[in-house]
């Protein structure tokens, strides 16, 4: 390690260490859970940031949101709809180097189902999806 001497020409170091720092300790994550019904709308949000700093510079950002309604089965309604969005990113910079993409995640997924009894279900779902870590640059599919 070499010694660093602290002047003001250095804030701007001193606070992207101290950044990286609060960023390492902690990530920022949310979950919101919405109240649970037999029959309606329930969901989940999940947030995240990461940051991280040496060698190599890594940011990544993340969202996923699912939503169902109709959550467990009734006879009275038999279909379920669920929802799902997630978007993940995250770049990464090695000194003397181009920053690069490192993972891209899109997902858009819809899916119907019909309930038949408790455990029973058809199910057909309308799929979108982007991912450079699977290699799928666009992918889409529906499904029964």
């Amino acid at each position: 390690m070499k010694n660093e001497v602290f002047h003001p020409a250095s804030h701007a170091r001193m606070w992207q260490k101290t950044l990286c720092a609060l960023s390492a300790c902690a990530a920022l994550s949310g979950a919101v859970q919405a109240e649970h019904h037999t029959y309606g709308w329930t969901g989940d949000l999940n947030l995240g940031f990461e940051y991280s700093t040496g060698e190599k510079r890594t940011r990544d950002i993340n969202a996923a949101l699912t939503l169902k309604h109709n959550k467990d089965f009734q006879a009275s309604h038999p279909f379920r709809h669920i929802f799902k969005v997630v978007v993940d990113n995250q770049k990464t910079k090695e000194d003397n180097k181009p920053e690069k993409t490192s993972k891209d995640k899109d997902l858009v997924a819809y899916k119907l189902d019909y309930f038949l009894d408790q455990p029973s279900y058809i199910r057909g779902s309308l799929t979108y999806l982007h991912d450079i870590d699977l290699k799928v640059d666009e992918g889409k599919a529906a499904s029964i």
